[in-house]
């Protein structure tokens, strides 16, 4: 009943499209979300009041900030740190956050002989610190649409690796400002993470250029430009531009 709808990806515009809603496409237009980039990064450069685990000299360290429900695909993420575990164990990874799946998913992990190389954290109020202190931002989104994790790590210059559920594609361009694995795939986002561990050099340099994206593309300034654009042709169509 909108004059026009702002959503924040495209893959959410064609679910509202679908036949089975049937919202006009001409009634929506796609923005990307934006953040505040100074308030994330002052954050994320205070020191953490909470337990971080102790880092190995030479161990990468993965971070996965997401609530331990289904849909954001942990399950995924444990087997492929088991299968990552069999050809080298130069890593650990950090789970955050809570939820339903929670004993579950730590009953996998030790099911799995991985629970010397997972840390679940729990719900913390200090993910960007913890940010601060890993190397590579891991989503297995079974499905998602805009989110913000991939964004707070990117304008922090981490290396990202996320599914391609939902929005997801539309943040990341694999090889270039971050990696994209197919989602519920456990064996391809394995192979990932070995590649990546064995091309630092590489990694290092998508993660250069995934932050210098990121400080342009989630800046306010961005979003803004972006929706007064919107407004003024809204405003055309009805003929008060």
């Amino acid at each position: 009943s909108a004059d026009l709808t702002i959503v924040p990806t495209r893959w959410l515009k064609r679910q509202l499209t679908h036949r089975r809603i049937g919202v006009p496409p001409s009634a929506l237009h796609t923005i990307h979300y934006g953040m505040d980039i100074d308030h994330f990064l002052t954050q994320y450069q205070s020191p953490s009041t909470g337990y971080i685990p102790s880092i190995e000299k030479g161990k990468t360290v993965f971070i996965c900030p997401a609530r331990l429900v289904p849909v954001k695909g942990h399950r995924y993420l444990l087997e492929a740190l088991a299968i990552l575990k069999r050809k080298r164990d130069d890593f650990t990874c950090w789970i955050v956050g809570d939820g339903k799946l929670s004993d579950e998913l730590f009953a996998l992990a030790q099911q799995l002989n991985i629970q010397d190389v997972v840390h679940f954290l729990g719900s913390r109020s200090d993910v960007p610190q913890l940010l601060a202190k890993s190397d590579v931002l891991i989503l297995p989104s079974v499905q998602d649409n805009h989110p913000f994790s991939i964004m707070e790590a990117q304008v922090a210059g981490k290396l990202v690796v996320a599914s391609t559920a939902g929005g997801i594609p539309e943040m990341i361009k694999h090889g270039v400002t971050g990696y994209l694995f197919p989602r519920k795939n456990s064996r391809a986002l394995a192979d990932l993470l070995l590649y990546i561990l064995t091309h630092p050099r590489e990694s290092k340099m998508v993660a250069r250029q995934g932050k210098a994206w990121g400080l342009r593309h989630w800046s306010p300034k961005t979003l803004l430009k972006n929706t007064k654009l919107i407004y003024h042709r809204a405003l055309s169509r009805a003929g008060k531009g």
